[in-house]
C-alpha cells in the first residue's frame, strides 16, 4: 500500500508539473505570437508601401503616408526605419519635380533651338551647286557642330568669275549664331 500511494502521488506531481509546463509554454507561446507579431506586423505593412509605390511613380497615398507614420511611433529599430523611409520618400518627390521642371525647361529650350536652326539654315539658302567646267562642279553642305553654330558659306557667279566664301565663327552654340546671321545680313 505504502508503494501505490508513492506511486500515485509521484503520478499527480508528474500530471503537475506536465499542466504547469504546458500552461508556461502557452503563455509563452502567446506572448512570443504577440511579440512576433509586432514586429512582422509592421514590416510587412513597409513592405507593401514599398512595392505600391514602386508600382505607381513613387507615389503615396495619405492613408499610406499616415500608416508611415505610425509605424515610426514605435521605439526600435522599425520605427527608425519608417522614419527614415518617409525622409527618403520626401527628398524623391522634390527630385521628381525637379526633373520634371527641368525636362520642361529643356524641351522648350530644344524647340527654340530647332527653330533656330531651321532660320540659320534657311538663312544660308538651299545647297547649291555650280558647275564650274563640264568636269568641276562645286557644291555646298553644312552641319553645324550643335543644333546651331557659326559656320557659313556662299557660293555665287559674278562677272564670269566664281565667288566661294567659307566662314568659322569663333565658338559655337546661339552666339556663334548670331554672329552668323549678322555677318550673311550686313
Amino acid at each position: 500500500m505504502g508503494l501505490t500511494l508513492i506511486l500515485k502521488e509521484l503520478l499527480i506531481t508528474i500530471l503537475e508539473l506536465i499542466i504547469t509546463v504546458f500552461v508556461v509554454g502557452m503563455i509563452g507561446l502567446f506572448f512570443l505570437s504577440r511579440f512576433t507579431f509586432s514586429i512582422l506586423s509592421p514590416l510587412n505593412q513597409l513592405n507593401l508601401i514599398t512595392q505600391k509605390m514602386s508600382q505607381s511613380d513613387f507615389q503615396l497615398s495619405h492613408n499610406e503616408l499616415n500608416t508611415l507614420k505610425s509605424i515610426q511611433r514605435l521605439n526600435n529599430e522599425i520605427g527608425s526605419f519608417s522614419y527614415v523611409f518617409e525622409n527618403l520618400y520626401k527628398k524623391l518627390q522634390i527630385y521628381l519635380k525637379e526633373l520634371t521642371q527641368i525636362t520642361q525647361k529643356q524641351a522648350a529650350i530644344d524647340q527654340e533651338l530647332a527653330i533656330a536652326k531651321n532660320i540659320q539654315m534657311n538663312l544660308l539658302g538651299t545647297p547649291q551647286s555650280v558647275e564650274i567646267t563640264n568636269n568641276i562642279s562645286v557644291s555646298t553642305f553644312i552641319e553645324p557642330a550643335k543644333t546651331i553654330g557659326g559656320d557659313f558659306y556662299d557660293v555665287y557667279e559674278k562677272d564670269n568669275l566664281l565667288f566661294i566664301t567659307i566662314g568659322d565663327v569663333s565658338g559655337k552654340g546661339v552666339s556663334a549664331a548670331l554672329f552668323m546671321a549678322a555677318t550673311l545680313t550686313a
